[in-house]
């Protein structure tokens, strides 16, 4: 009977499971296929210190949305935008002041097509909305950004530690309060991130379109 009862619960959990990652997917490409845009699958991993691309789900983007930590009028940096979905998606939702970072010339070659295509779906939208292909760790953050997103940028501790001092160098030229949301927290980035000595960890938010909410969600941080 034991035997019975895991198979029956090991069953429910992978048809959850498939449930919640059909819906993602569904309002994934109805998104895409709105606006014109093309998203790219997971990318092999190219550069030591930086971490692959793993595309966007709109619905966790809603989860961070209803949260209120971001505002339409909010200056956002996405730190390794890949394709720029999550700048698009805001800028379909009303964000006007969005720039984003890819070192990758591949990916940022998806990412310029896709801005030609919002464009031309959205030829109304007179928000700033720039992306950019740069080392975000060398380039480091405009003095005007008050809102940073990076979704499992970089790979390691010390890559972290590097930029979060590019941040911090830019509060100290243009004194201001910053926000940063650190989707997916791993053990590197919260290390770098707890010790940094300026930030300070303030709300987490997940959601539940999620399969492991309590592992990808948004770990908020600010000075």
């Amino acid at each position: 009977m034991s035997s019975f009862r895991f198979r029956f619960a090991s069953f429910l959990e992978d048809w959850a499971w498939a449930v919640k990652e059909k819906e993602n997917n569904k309002e994934n490409r109805k998104f895409l296929e709105r606006y014109g845009l093309t998203d790219l699958p997971r990318q092999e991993r190219k550069v030591t210190r930086y971490n692959f691309y793993g595309g966007v789900n709109v619905l966790m983007l809603d989860a961070l949305l209803a949260s209120g930590e971001i505002k339409p009028g909010d200056h956002i940096l996405d730190v390794g935008c890949g394709t720029g979905i999550f700048l698009f998606y805001l800028a379909s939702k009303g964000f006007s002041y969005l720039e984003g970072q890819e070192l990758d010339a591949d990916i940022f070659a998806v990412a310029k097509k896709n801005a030609a295509a919002f464009r031309t779906k959205v030829p109304d939208y007179a928000g700033h909305l720039e992306i950019r292909n740069e080392n975000a760790v060398t380039a480091g953050v405009p003095d005007d950004i008050r809102i940073c997103y990076l979704f499992n940028s970089f790979y390691d501790q010390n890559t972290y530690t590097e930029w979060l001092e590019a941040l911090h160098e830019s509060v100290r030229r243009t004194p201001r309060k910053v926000k940063v949301l650190l989707l997916y927290p791993t053990p590197s980035s919260l290390s770098a991130f707890r010790q940094c000595g300026w930030l300070r960890e303030t709300r987490s938010i997940e959601s539940r379109t999620e399969n492991l909410p309590q592992f990808v969600r948004f770990q908020v941080f600010e000075n």
